[in-house]
């Protein structure tokens, strides 16, 4: 595997170990095996307005998140993103109510018995 974060159990930045990550407005694409098996990353923030579309594969295996809201324009998540997390709650923003999200069902057989709560443009939510 090409990505050098895969290989260690932590994430350091600037020799700091990083626990908070806030993913910036501008990344479009977060690759496969991103964040892999790093153990102390235990929050993940991506910004309501960014321009996120994709999660790759195994993107966040094995991290200790708990919870994670998806932007609107994420298209495409991959296999086992959230597989061997601590992951107990997931927001899912959707443009509005006729909009039915395939994202979580791509995900759902990888967190067996999580559901996502959908989070519709005008605010309100529903589970």
């Amino acid at each position: 595997d090409s990505n050098p974060l895969n290989a260690g159990a932590n994430l350091y930045l600037n020799g700091n170990l990083v626990t908070d990550l806030v993913i910036p407005n501008s990344i479009t694409d977060i690759p496969d095996y991103a964040f892999s098996n790093c153990t102390s990353l235990t929050s993940v923030t991506i910004p309501e307005n960014a321009q996120l579309t994709s999660i790759g594969d195994y993107a966040f295996y094995k991290t200790a998140i708990t919870q994670i809201t998806l932007p609107y324009g994420l298209k495409t998540i991959g296999q086992n993103v959230f597989r061997g997390t601590k992951l107990t709650t997931v927001t899912i923003r959707v443009p509005d109510e006729r909009v039915e999200p395939h994202l979580w069902r791509q995900a759902e057989c990888h967190h067996p018995g999580l559901r996502p709560e959908y989070q519709y443009a005008d605010q309100h939510s529903v589970r």
